[in-house]
C-alpha cells in the first residue's frame, strides 16, 4: 500500500568510481518532500556547501564501507575517490525525483 507519508529515510546503491574498478555501496539517504528538496539545492547556503557538507545533509549511514559514517570519514572517501561526491549526489537525486541531476 502507498503511504502517503514517505519514511524518513531509504537505502540506495552507489556506484563508487575509482581507477581500475567501480565499488557498489549502499547508503541510506534521508527523504525530502519536493518543497524541502528544492529550497535545499537552491537556499542560500547551496552557493557554499562542499561535496562533504552535501554528503551529510543528505545521508544518514553506509554499508560495505571500512570506516563507520562521520563527516572525517566522508571528507576521507571524498578526498580518495575523485568522482564520489557526484556519485552520491546523483544516486540521491535520481533515488528520490526518479531523474538525474543536470550539468
Amino acid at each position: 500500500m502507498l503511504k502517503l507519508k514517505a519514511n524518513p529515510t531509504f537505502r540506495s546503491k552507489v556506484l563508487i568510481p575509482a581507477p581500475g574498478e567501480t565499488f557498489a555501496v549502499e547508503f541510506e539517504f534521508k527523504h525530502f518532500t519536493r518543497k524541502a528538496y528544492g529550497e535545499w539545492l537552491t537556499g542560500d547556503r547551496s552557493k557554499d556547501r562542499t561535496y562533504t557538507d552535501a554528503v551529510m545533509d543528505i545521508a544518514v549511514n553506509w554499508f560495505d564501507v571500512d570506516a563507520e559514517f562521520s563527516r572525517e570519514y566522508v571528507e576521507e572517501l571524498l578526498q580518495n575517490y575523485h568522482a564520489a561526491g557526484q556519485a552520491i549526489l546523483e544516486a540521491h537525486a535520481t533515488a528520490l525525483t526518479g531523474a538525474k541531476l543536470g550539468n
